[in-house]
């Protein structure tokens, strides 16, 4: 009788980063929607996936945080001119 190969089918299994619509999001960070709507048309806030033509604004979790960290400074001296 032959021996069956097993997969562990756990190493594959990715865990799907959360995501947030541009409500969840803006409290996430602590602003207001419109503020992070703001971001999104002027740029400077965080990455963001379009899915659909209307409403289909989606946030990772993931680029928020990197979004939030690249923001982090120790003196305003540091602050880069556009920052928004």
């Amino acid at each position: 009788m032959h021996d069956i190969p097993t997969v562990d089918f756990d190493r594959f299994a990715t865990v799907p980063d959360e995501c947030f619509d541009t409500r969840a999001a803006a409290a996430y960070i602590g602003c207001s929607a419109g503020h992070l709507k703001k971001l999104r048309l002027e740029g400077g806030g965080p990455n963001y996936h379009r899915l659909f033509r209307r409403r289909g604004i989606v946030y990772r979790r993931h680029d928020i945080d990197e979004w939030r960290s690249s923001r982090r400074f120790g003196s305003t001296t540091e602050y880069p001119e556009t920052l928004s």
